[in-house]
């Protein structure tokens, strides 16, 4: 079944899969597969196109059976009722476990992962794949999970492929604790990881709340208080961590906060998308550098800088160093 499944080039992606499990196909009764194909065809025209591969796929990985003339969803492995929406079934991990449930059956995830291919970043705090190190005929795989955003690209490294942080804890689970470890390779323990990680976070995590509270006592008595908000838990990608006003006549929000919180010396990354915003907001963004040993001090004021993209790229007291860089060839 795995030889059948990666002769398609096509598997589809999200809206896909997704319309063919929560629309097209009808618990608890098989449906022929010709009358399935064209009701997915009148209804989204690109499924013509992915349609078989998605039959290869979702029967390879046990949530549909299909023989050839037939179809239906599998009741042991799916159950539309205890899933989530249509438009948020790739964001559980679901999909993603049966798959590789399947994949491990036939020993086949080494193809994908393996100790050679796969790396940890400490600056971003991921895993990452190298793709040209991904076995060939599994590319169709690959292009599958970058698809469905389990794999997402790093545009400064095109060859390294993020395992998109959502998945972090099921991929250790499911991946890593498969694999053999060695000093040379991935280089730490699964239970220093995770220490490591949740120290990191819950430090950063404090420098935002600090932040927070200062922001709401510089501002005590705003009409608008509870739109002083952090947002980073829910909007990771918004470029900055807290939504706030400049002073009291401000009704509108028109102070967003990126917190960088350090220890002894003043050291943060700054990411490609948190620059973007601050190059855009201009002075309306301000970086608040946090003293992670200072913050219970009740005098305490962090150093706020406002338009930081202007006063650090055109200034050269602030030292930069790039960690990474995109080559290329222009013909």
């Amino acid at each position: 079944m795995l030889n059948e499944l990666l002769k398609h080039d096509n598997l589809g992606d999200a809206d896909e899969i997704s319309f063919v499990l929560f629309q097209a196909l009808t618990p608890d009764r098989k449906q022929s597969i010709k009358d399935v194909r064209k009701f997915c065809a009148s209804q989204m025209f690109s499924i013509s196109f992915s349609f078989d591969g998605i039959v290869r796929l979702l029967a390879f990985a046990n949530i549909i059976r299909a023989d050839g003339r037939t179809v239906a969803i599998n009741p042991q492995k799916f159950d539309r009722a205890e899933n989530t929406s249509r438009n948020e079934y790739f964001r559980t991990i679901h999909f993603f476990d049966c798959l590789f449930e399947s994949l491990k059956d036939l020993d086949c995830v080494g193809d994908l992962f393996n100790e050679n291919n796969l790396k940890f970043s400490h600056a971003t705090n991921q895993y990452y794949v190298k793709s040209h190190l991904i076995t060939f005929k599994f590319f169709t795989i690959r292009n599958l999970l970058l698809k469905l955003a389990f794999l997402e690209r790093d545009d400064t490294i095109p060859d390294h492929l993020f395992i998109t942080t959502r998945f972090t804890r099921f991929f250790e689970d499911t991946i890593i604790s498969g694999l053999k470890m060695s000093p040379d390779l991935i280089a730490f323990d699964l239970e220093h990881l995770n220490k490591t990680l949740e120290q990191k976070a819950d430090f950063g995590k404090s420098g935002e709340l600090f932040a927070l509270s200062y922001e709401q006592k510089r501002l005590k008595g705003h009409a608008q208080m509870n739109r002083v908000i952090r947002i980073s838990d829910e909007h990771v990608s918004a470029g900055y961590d807290i939504s706030s006003f400049n002073n009291l006549d401000s009704f509108i929000n028109d102070r967003f906060i990126e917190v960088k919180t350090y220890s002894n010396e003043i050291i943060f990354y700054w990411s490609k998308q948190e620059v973007a915003v601050a190059k855009e907001l201009q002075n309306k963004y301000w970086l608040y550098l946090v003293d992670g040993a200072q913050i219970t001090s009740s005098d305490y004021a962090p150093k706020m800088i406002q338009d930081p993209y202007r006063k650090i790229f055109e200034n050269e007291q602030w030292k930069k160093e790039t960690e990474k860089w995109k080559i290329f060839i222009d013909d």
